[in-house]
């Protein structure tokens, strides 16, 4: 009887695989990092940044699930109370820009294209106004991925 081999991977598969892992443990160590510098400096040395994160939502195309939008963001908050309700309602305010993010992705992009920063930019601020009062917080994106799913 003979034994079931596995298929190797090619060269190029195996190189991406390997790179993958390394990237996930850089960035496993660096969020051990910024927890340790506590949560307003994660991306940010300012006193007035606020980040907020676990921004996700679905790329969806011919009625399937195709992928998913992850947006690194963060409020520049200058007001002391201001930044103490945020951090108060921190949940809040993640589920706003998270509506918005779920909205863009399944009426405005198309997968495939280069999502609108700008335009992403734009609802998340409407949101964030609507939230906690016109101009009391600046949306900072620091990041807008798509990423294909398998």
């Amino acid at each position: 009887m003979t034994q079931a081999v596995p298929p190797r991977l090619s060269a190029p598969a195996n190189r991406r695989h390997v790179l993958a892992g390394l990237g996930g443990l850089v960035g496993l160590a660096s969020v051990g990092r910024a927890h340790a510098a506590g949560p307003e400096r994660l991306l940010s040395g300012a006193d007035t940044y606020v980040q907020v994160s676990g921004l996700h939502a679905p790329v969806t195309a011919s009625f399937a699930v195709v992928g998913v939008m992850t947006i690194e963001a963060g409020l520049d908050v200058p007001d002391v109370t201001v930044r103490d309700r945020v951090n108060g309602t921190l949940p809040r305010v993640r589920d706003a820009l998270r509506s918005e993010v779920a909205q863009y992705t399944s009426g405005f992009y198309r997968f495939g294209n280069v999502p609108d920063a700008d335009l992403i930019h734009r609802r998340m601020q409407r949101a964030i106004d609507r939230l906690l009062g016109a101009e009391k917080a600046t949306v900072l994106l620091n990041a807008v991925i798509v990423l294909r799913s398998r």
